[in-house]
């Protein structure tokens, strides 16, 4: 406690020094921070790169955040919490950014204060504290000793770096090749590197990367007569992650964020995705502004491959955040207004001492050699990050409560909004490389290398988002299409020249003559012009491989198999709708033949079954043109049970 004569201390005092406190006794148990050195006497030479917007407190050595071992939590101090960060802008730093007080310190990373009065900075400062779990900490010893045990009788420690060594950088960049140190050519890590990781992270990476074994020639050949443990490491990933979520720190969520994208079991790729990951996603989210994720890094005196792992595993995140709940439906986890980093670059991706080739330059001298673009320059992730905040966009314009209640019955205001979203996805289509593009298949060039070279997951999540944009702009025709009026006499109230596959309008076009759509002709060519722009690029599915993402692709499937059935059901005239059933025979078969391999698909064969079985006349109100073209089309019911 203080000292109760500091209550006559003279508070307006402008001569007040420490001496002058010193001398009023304060209490032993509460010590004040020693002043910090004079600068000129001790400070090196400043490197002129700190100087940057952020406003780093000068002279703070650069120094790892995050403990390595898991020992050490930080927690960031945000504008409104029980700590105000601006009090610590007063504190008197040493030459270290730190401050101890007992078991914890607080540390300083940037400060608010500027020369500058137009420049501001949100300032950066970090609870830092011990972890001291009776759950991790026992006398018998940490729960990690004994799932290393485990682990290590599951995986041998030399397969277990192998499979580190093809884990799929690329689409999740979520782990640090420069603190792996990785090796040049294989990146493989080397044993005395990956024993300091915790074993639940490690146990989330070899379920992870266990599927891409084959292209490890002993890996594969150790699979043959023992099968892989996937349960039991599933099993030891999920219970630590559970256990250390009370104490969160970078492995925690990296292998948050590797547990979330691991295959579902088998037996459960049919059904809609439980509620548990949908919980750890919010965890993902918390953890992340928990570790001031969410802030923009770059100016801070921690190391440089530390900066680019905390900038890659917030996109992550992020991506988690914009696509998971537009894809279940679920309310948005991050307020657009909460978060300050700028969008990934070719740095971000950088490896320290580390060259690997484009396969295509690998064999020319090294002065003649291009960087991979898949291991320096972030593809695929990098667009995926960007296709991610048009996803978030989408949800929110369209999508959420009230944007579903304003724009059900708005056609105009729906086809306003729709139309700024897929300007958006012109816009980043532009950006990525051709081959990217939805409508391009699979390159048929050998490749030497483990890197994908269809990106099929992001073919796939851009034809996703475009199709929720679409389905979207179809909202308000579902009023004027159920209307017994427009029913009966569209197909004769249409011109012919309205159905035409060669001729697609353009946005500018429907935007000028259909806007306050009233007439049924229009409504059809509108309806017709839907159709094509929707699914044009559809079955360039068929020449995707595996996606080799998982942030919602079951759920992608299952978009693209309802949008086809939905847009059936509405079908405004009987050619239409023989047209539309000939789509969704075609994407049936597709999705048969094709999810025997891919297990991804059958949520989306699942929910167009579930209708066939009972018989699509018996499951919706159908117009009686299209009653008519499925009893000529499918004059018996195969489908039902």
């Amino acid at each position: 406690m203080l000292d109760p004569t500091l209550a006559s201390f003279p508070l307006g005092s402008e001569e007040m020094t420490l001496d002058d406190i010193n001398s009023y006794q304060l209490d032993p148990s509460f010590q004040l921070p020693s002043r910090p050195p004079s600068p000129s006497k001790t400070r090196a030479k400043t490197n002129p790169a700190q100087h940057v917007t952020g406003f780093l407190a000068q002279g703070h050595p650069i120094q790892q955040l995050d403990s390595a071992d898991g020992s050490v939590s930080a927690q960031y101090f945000g504008p409104s919490g029980e700590m105000d960060p601006y009090i610590l802008q007063h504190m008197l730093f040493p030459e270290d950014g730190k401050v101890v007080f007992g078991q914890f310190q607080y540390r300083q990373l940037t400060s608010s204060y500027s020369h500058d009065e137009q420049e501001s900075c949100v300032p950066a400062n970090f609870l830092i504290h011990m972890n001291r779990s009776p759950t991790l900490l026992s006398p018998e010893g940490t729960i990690y000793h004994t799932h290393d045990v485990l682990l290590e009788n599951l995986i041998s420690p030399e397969q277990g770096s192998r499979l580190i060594g093809l884990y799929r950088f690329p689409s999740i960049p979520v782990l640090s090749r420069s603190h792996l140190k990785v090796r040049t050519e294989t990146l493989i890590p080397q044993i005395k590197v990956t024993e300091l990781l915790p074993p639940y992270l490690l146990a989330a990476i070899y379920v992870s990367a266990e599927p891409f074994s084959r292209y490890d020639p002993m890996l594969n050949v150790c699979n043959v007569n023992t099968p892989f443990p996937r349960t039991e490491l599933r099993e030891i990933a999920y219970q630590v992650i559970i256990k250390q979520m009370h104490s969160p720190n970078l492995h925690l969520l990296q292998a948050l964020l590797i547990y979330l994208q691991t295959p579902q079991d088998h037996v459960r790729t049919a059904s809609a995705e439980d509620s548990s990951k949908w919980s750890l996603v919010g965890s993902t989210v918390n953890i992340s502004h928990h570790l001031g994720l969410h802030m923009d890094c770059s100016s801070w005196p921690i190391p440089a491959w530390e900066k680019r792992l905390r900038r890659r595993i917030w996109w992550i995140v992020y991506s988690e955040a914009a696509w998971r709940p537009l894809l279940l439906g679920m309310p948005q986890l991050i307020n657009d207004d909460d978060w300050d980093v700028s969008p990934l670059e070719d740095n971000d991706f950088q490896m320290d001492h580390l060259w690997c080739p484009a396969e295509e330059t690998a064999a020319e001298e090294q002065a003649h050699q291009k960087p991979c673009p898949f291991c320096h320059g972030g593809r695929d992730f990098k667009y995926l990050a960007g296709l991610s905040l048009i996803a978030y966009d989408t949800h929110k314009s369209l999508f959420t409560m009230g944007a579903t209640k304003r724009l059900a019955t708005n056609f105009s205001a729906s086809l306003v909004a729709g139309k700024e979203l897929l300007e958006k996805l012109h816009h980043w289509r532009s950006r990525t490389p051709i081959q990217m593009a939805p409508e391009n298949g699979l390159d048929a060039e050998p490749r030497f290398c483990f890197h994908a070279g269809s990106s099929s997951h992001l073919k796939l999540a851009c034809l996703t988002l475009e199709t929720l944009i679409w389905r979207a702009i179809t909202r308000p025709l579902s009023n004027l299409v159920a209307r017994e009026t427009y029913l009966s006499d569209a197909e004769s109230t249409a011109p012919k020249n309205d159905i035409r596959v060669d001729h697609i309008p353009s946005m500018t076009e429907i935007c000028k003559s259909h806007v306050g759509v009233r007439s049924k002709a229009r409504v059809l060519r509108l309806q017709w012009f839907f159709i094509f722009v929707s699914l044009r690029g559809m079955f360039s599915l068929l020449a995707c491989k595996q996606p080799d993402i998982e942030i919602g692709s079951s759920a992608c499937f299952s978009v693209l198999s309802n949008f086809i059935m939905l847009l059936l059901i509405q079908a405004p005239t009987k050619l239409l709708a023989k047209e539309l059933l000939a789509i969704l025979a075609k994407w049936v078969i597709i999705m048969r033949e094709q999810s025997v391999v891919f297990d991804t698909m059958r949520l989306g064969l699942l929910r167009l079954d579930s209708f066939f079985r009972m018989g699509l006349e018996n499951t919706f109100r159908l117009p009686s043109h299209v009653k008519d073209t499925l009893r000529q089309e499918l004059p018996t019911p195969r489908y039902q049970g």
